[in-house]
């Protein structure tokens, strides 16, 4: 009536992708999100590409905002931030709305 107890052993397994689209790292690190192929997460209504970048594991907001982003356990000031490869000065002010080109 019982089953005899089987056992498998696996081997390591190692991830090199995204669950999502939209999303590939660079050798050097960089994370590169691309919001035309990100799409719609669940739970989000619309594509929001500041929400997206929060849902990523070692990102967090300290409040409801989206400014001042800490990723992996960094300050918002160690973050260099690209918007279509133009860089962001402070993405902390004035809630994403202002650039510095």
């Amino acid at each position: 009536m019982y089953s005899e107890e089987y056992k498998v052993s696996l081997n390591e397994i190692l991830i090199i992708n995204y669950l999502i689209n939209g999303i590939a790292k660079e050798k050097k690190g960089a994370v590169i999100i691309s919001l035309k192929s990100l799409g719609i997460l669940p739970g989000l209504t619309e594509p929001d590409m500041l929400q997206n970048i929060q849902l990523l594991p070692g990102i967090k907001s300290p409040n409801e905002t989206v400014s001042g982003l800490h990723i992996r356990r960094g300050t918002p000031d160690q973050n260099l931030i690209l918007f279509d490869g133009i860089r962001i000065c402070n993405s902390a002010h004035f809630f994403w709305t202002h650039f510095c080109i």
